[in-house]
């Protein structure tokens, strides 16, 4: 016969790792695409009518997974892009993205991803 304690530490040990793996372990999880794994990424930037312009592509490298949207988040001197990824994807659906995003002119830079990798900063003004 195991002690209380071993019994009781046991069925903790087995709660916390329910706990761990959750609902998550059983429903596919979305994600948000990284600058690290992004295939084929290119981008351009131009210019127009005083206006800088960023065009961004490329291929997600989470191969179960589609692009679900792009989101522009505005922060107080930044513009992050976040490509939201879902495990679901719907027949035609692909894991390309193609985004052409007009730079504000209070952004300073602008990001890419939940860990914010810088992909365009604007020079510092010449004196």
């Amino acid at each position: 016969m195991r002690p209380p304690l071993f019994s009781a530490l046991l069925l903790l040990s087995l709660l916390l790792g329910a706990c761990q793996s959750g609902p998550s372990s059983l429903a596919p999880q979305d994600l948000v695409l990284e600058r690290a794994d992004t295939f084929n990424y290119q981008q351009q930037v131009a210019t127009s009518d005083g206006r800088e312009i960023l065009m961004i592509s490329g291929l997600s490298g989470h191969s179960a997974y589609t692009v679900e949207q792009v989101e522009l988040v505005r922060h107080p001197d930044f513009l992050q892009i976040l490509v939201h990824l879902h495990a679901d994807g719907q027949p035609g659906e692909t894991g390309t993205f193609e985004e052409t995003i007009a730079i504000p002119k209070w952004a300073n830079r602008v990001t890419f991803g939940e860990e914010n990798t810088v992909i365009w900063q604007r020079p510092a003004p010449t004196k």
